[in-house]
């Protein structure tokens, strides 16, 4: 039986982890990261998340913005195979994803794409650790044959940035093929209006339980990314006023409601 697939989506810090796990607590429902999949149930392929996210973390420190761009993509191709497994090993009846690889990429490309210098991206390659190296050359090997297509790193990166010109519905289409997943069957909005995020309770301050964030840009590309989606139905959530106990609740709501 296939689960009820449902994915938290919103900026940084409208507390999409926390609802998840509070919906996790509540129901015992499965939770799965759409972008880390070493944060998710036991499965498969966690050295290679791991070396994925250490080789995003040198693409921050050396201001690579194709390296970033290829290994968040990469990232995303990981998300498919890992839902398809878990589906199959654990079936779940419902299924929680914490950011979701299609609508991330969808809101996130433009930016990223922009960055692009389309440059060589061997010497970048050759600073990521002799452990996961090899596992993510494998991993975009296994991308192209899987597109069948002969396709370099740098091919990767030109390919992706195109994206970025597309329409919403054209862009989605195209990702869906490229990220090899599917849109979940209910979407749900994290909406945060302010320009703060809540922080996690362990990181709080005697200031109060946010810090501040700097992308307006981001939400607005949410928002006008759902607004045009017609393949999946979304429920909003306006975040900034409730307790993550209100929100988590809104979104149980809604999931049944979706669900039947």
């Amino acid at each position: 039986m296939k689960p009820f697939r449902v994915a938290l989506v919103g900026t940084s810090g409208a507390g999409k982890s926390t609802t998840a796990g509070l919906l996790r607590d509540w129901t015992g429902w499965m939770v799965l990261s759409g972008l880390r999949s070493h944060e998710s149930v036991t499965g498969p392929l966690w050295d290679l998340s791991l070396s994925l996210e250490a080789a995003s973390a040198l693409a921050n420190r050396c201001g690579s913005a194709d390296l970033k761009l290829l290994t968040f993509y990469l990232k995303l191709c990981m998300f498919g195979p890992m839902e398809r497994f878990c589906a199959d090993a654990y079936a779940p009846e419902v299924v929680i994803v914490d950011q979701h690889p299609l609508v991330d990429a969808a809101v996130d490309l433009p930016a990223l794409g922009r960055r692009a210098t389309f440059g060589d991206l061997r010497p970048f390659l050759t600073m990521i650790d002799a452990v996961g190296r090899p596992l993510i050359v494998a991993w975009a090997e296994a991308q192209a044959r899987r597109l069948g297509r002969s396709l370099q790193p740098r091919d990767f990166v030109i390919e992706l940035a195109r994206l970025s010109s597309l329409r919403h519905e054209d862009r989605l289409q195209s990702l869906q093929n490229l990220l090899n997943c599917e849109l979940p069957d209910l979407i749900v909005h994290l909406n945060l209006a302010t320009d703060t995020a809540r922080r996690p309770a362990e990181e709080r301050d005697s200031t109060g339980g946010r810090r501040p964030v700097a992308d307006p840009e981001q939400r607005a590309r949410y928002s006008d990314l759902l607004s045009h989606l017609d393949l999946t139905p979304v429920v909003r959530i306006d975040v900034d006023t409730r307790s993550p106990d209100e929100i988590a609740s809104l979104a149980l709501q809604a999931i049944r409601a979706a669900k039947g």
